[in-house]
């Protein structure tokens, strides 16, 4: 069994590859920066995309863990900011998955999990751009649900707060106090976001949804 996995040296990715090894699946790595081996790709580029997915083996599951955060509002963000976001967060997403299908990548029964952001129901301030990436990512899992219907599914994970926090996050005090105090239970690990994308994959009638795994932050916003 082969999973392909992007964001591959970020902390979800991490722990997705390692629990990949347990279960005796191949990992194909894939990293903006190519960092500890893996391959170093800018997927925001379509014949990029398509030319990682023709060396590529066949994979069973496809788990798109990368992303990047820009700290920026609306009235002051760049066009090169916007880019950024929306190349990184949406458009890489975009163009690896028509790139899987072109070159016939995907096996039959394949998942692809879409890692998203409670930011895409809840926007912080100051990530906005994110979390507009975030629900139109949630947006191609449900379509690409119903166009590659029955032989691949997709999936979306709506991450809350990791335990590890991405690169480039900062909280002030202030904000982590608000954060624990939202989140019913303990924020969540990598080794959780990587153990439900392979658990996914056995539930062969499960497609098109959006699954908040964000420890009951989102049922208690208020």
């Amino acid at each position: 069994m082969n999973v392909l996995v992007t964001g591959a040296t970020g902390n979800v990715g991490k722990a997705v590859v390692a629990h990949a090894k347990k279960l005796n699946w191949h990992a194909t790595r894939v990293s903006r920066r190519g960092d500890d081996g893996a391959i170093g790709v800018n997927l925001s580029s379509w014949p990029v995309a398509d030319f990682l997915c023709r060396k590529v083996p066949q994979v069973d599951l496809v788990v798109m863990a990368h992303g990047v955060q820009v700290p920026t509002e609306i009235i002051d963000v760049t066009e090169t900011q916007w880019k950024t976001i929306i190349d990184t967060n949406l458009m890489s997403c975009v163009a690896l998955t028509q790139a899987l299908l072109k070159n016939e990548k995907l096996n039959e029964g394949a998942l692809i999990v879409y890692c998203s952001s409670i930011q895409a129901f809840t926007p912080r301030r100051g990530r906005g751009l994110y979390a507009i990436a975030k629900s139109g990512l949630e947006a191609l899992c449900r379509t690409a649900a119903v166009e590659l219907a029955p032989e691949v599914r997709a999936v979306a994970l709506r991450l809350g707060q990791l335990t590890k926090t991405m690169g480039g996050v900062e909280f002030s005090q202030e904000e982590r106090e608000r954060l624990e105090i939202r989140a019913m239970l303990p924020w969540v690990a990598p080794d959780d976001v990587a153990k439900l994308c392979f658990n996914l994959y056995e539930q062969k009638s499960l497609t098109g949804c959006v699954i908040d795994l964000d420890s009951g932050h989102g049922r208690n916003v208020w």
